[in-house]
């Protein structure tokens, strides 16, 4: 087949031939196994990226949930000095009289 693609080859010529698409062949693939590579560490920095957003994200969310209960107890407890300030809640238990 080579010889209908080529014409009438001796053993030099079909040996040099051969490590030439050899030397093709390696130089192709190594091609695309450096494009991929780049492609692979790109997904992985976006990887990298999406997780320290979400992570930032959740810190985020947290800090507000905690400052949320924070004030939501500072208002509780403004409420219920104002209840003892006004007499409402007095700090000894009252005794029925019998």
């Amino acid at each position: 087949m080579l010889s209908q693609i080529v014409g009438p080859v001796d053993f030099n010529s079909a040996a040099v031939l051969c490590v030439a698409f050899i030397c093709l062949s390696a130089v192709a693939s190594l091609a695309v196994t450096r494009r991929s590579r780049l492609a692979l560490d790109q997904e992985l920095e976006l990887a990298k990226i999406r997780l320290r957003n979400e992570d930032e994200a959740s810190k985020r969310q947290t800090d507000a949930k905690r400052d949320y209960e924070l004030a939501r107890m500072a208002s509780e407890r403004e409420i219920e000095f104002k209840r003892i300030d006004t007499n409402l809640i007095t700090s000894h238990a009252r005794v029925a009289s019998e």
